[in-house]
Order: C-alpha cells, then structure tokens, then sequence
C-alpha cells in the first residue's frame, strides 16, 4: 500500500504541473485588505468570485490579485461591489490588479473572461487596461520633483517618458 501512495504523489504532482502549463494558474489573492470570505473558481469558464469583509487600513490599504495572463489571454473584466468608492490598478508584466474599495461588511469580487479581442483588464464596465485617455500634462518641475532621489527611477518612469516624447531635445 505504501509503495502505490508513493508512486502516486509524483504523479499527482505532475498533473498539476501539466494543468498549469496548459491551463496558466487561476487568479488568487496576493495581498488582501480585510478578512477573506468564500471563494469559486469554475475551471470551464475560468470565472472567479470571492467575498470578503473589505478593511482597508494603513498598513494594509489595497488588495492585490494575481490574474494569469496565460489564463485570460484576452484579459478579463473585473466587478466589484460595492462599486462606490472603488478604484484598481493593472500592473502589466507582474499580472496584478492592485485594487482599494470603502470598508464593507461584504464585498464581492468576480472576474470573467474575455473570449476575443486584444488584451484588455475592464474594471466596474470602464476600461482599465491598456490606456485610453491621454496622459496628464506634467511639467518639468513636477518630474523632477518627483524622481530626484532616484535618477535611474526617473529615467526609466513612465512619467520621464511622457516628458520626452512632449519636449523632445532641440538641436
């Protein structure tokens, strides 16, 4: 008996391994401002829905989800209630949705995926990901302001890189 046991961890091991290069992994809570409640994930639709009591706090402000690209490779389009209050970040090539909501005694958050089209992160119905408006006027005083205490930051900033592309060098 504990020689199939032991053969059939490795195999179970792969499986997962081969479900998740198949499949890409499904979204989880990396950080979490409040107390978890339940979760769902249907691996058909790969549709994800979690509660949780919201308690945003100082030293826990935002929720963080982990969203695998490789999953959702049309991206997905984010609910959350209470809607009020509610604002999230995609961070792209770390997979992130960065996200803060008003304290809640239930909150609920469901991901669905996108079927076709470029990739694309919606959040409440509004678009998220990539971005549409245009970026902000930024002086050269803000930017500097903003990034003197780490030039190769700065240089490398989306904000530097707006400046640039607005005031490109004379010659």
């Amino acid at each position: 008996m504990l020689k199939v046991v032991a053969n059939a961890v490795p195999l179970c091991v792969a499986g997962v391994r081969d479900y998740l290069v198949k499949y890409g992994a499904p979204p989880y809570v990396v950080k979490l401002a409040g107390e978890m409640g339940q979760t769902k994930f249907d691996h058909l639709t790969s549709e994800w829905i979690f509660d949780f009591v919201s308690k945003p706090s100082n030293f826990s402000p935002a929720t963080k989800i982990f969203i695998a690209t490789s999953r959702y490779p049309f991206g997905v389009d984010v609910i959350i209630s209470p809607a009020e209050k509610s604002l999230a970040k995609w961070i792209p090539g770390k997979d992130l949705l960065v996200f803060k909501t008003a304290e809640a005694p239930l909150a609920k958050v469901t991901l669905t995926k996108r079927q076709s089209g470029r990739f694309t992160i919606t959040f409440n119905g509004k678009q998220l990901y990539p971005v549409t408006e245009p970026p902000p006027s930024i002086s050269f005083s803000q930017l500097t302001s903003t990034f003197v205490s780490s030039p190769v930051h700065y240089l490398n900033s989306p904000l530097a890189q707006v400046f640039v592309r607005r005031n490109p060098p004379s010659n």
